[in-house]
């Protein structure tokens, strides 16, 4: 259902506003964030302690997350490591992987629906934090000119993997 509010009014206002808009207009705006509006996930890195896992390398099992991303790690590797050497940059994108991996409810969802305005869509954009059973707890966070366009931010997040809908 098209409204009389265009695309250049609705960018303008703040986001707060531009969430009270559609929680208001849009009345299953929860629903349309499900299926096709579910585009996909990231994780976080930047919330990772790499320096708790280094410490404490032996009660994580460093070497067997490490061994878990690259089986062809030889063992002399694993002894440096085990021994306390520093990790090369792959090492520490393994590192960081296997811990995303081991994390189900760290994860970001990507979601989004689109808003028909008088004169075309725009993108309205919410992350996904799992709660268990209930599904998904939402965050507004903004609204993009196009899916297309919030796609494109998206795929610079960490880990990001893509649901692509047919």
């Amino acid at each position: 259902m098209a409204t009389a509010l265009n695309s250049d009014e609705f960018l303008l206002k703040s986001n707060e506003l531009q969430l009270q808009w559609t929680e208001e207009n849009v009345p299953d705006w929860g629903v349309l964030l499900y299926g096709e509006g579910y585009l996909g996930c990231s994780y976080p890195i930047e919330n990772i302690d790499l320096d708790e896992y280094l410490s404490n390398r032996d009660d994580y099992g460093v070497s067997e997350m490490l061994l878990s991303q690259d089986s062809n790690i030889s063992e002399e590797r694993i002894e440096e490591i085990d021994s306390g050497a520093d990790l090369t940059t792959h090492e520490i994108e393994m590192l960081q992987r296997s811990i995303a991996e081991d994390d189900f409810s760290g994860w970001i969802g990507h979601h989004c629906f689109d808003l028909e305005l008088s004169d075309g869509n725009v993108c309205v954009y919410f992350e996904g934090y799992d709660i268990g059973q209930g599904g998904s707890d939402f965050e507004y966070i903004g609204t993009y000119k196009s899916r297309e366009m919030l796609v494109k931010e998206l795929e610079d997040k960490p880990f990001f993997a893509l649901e692509i809908h047919n």
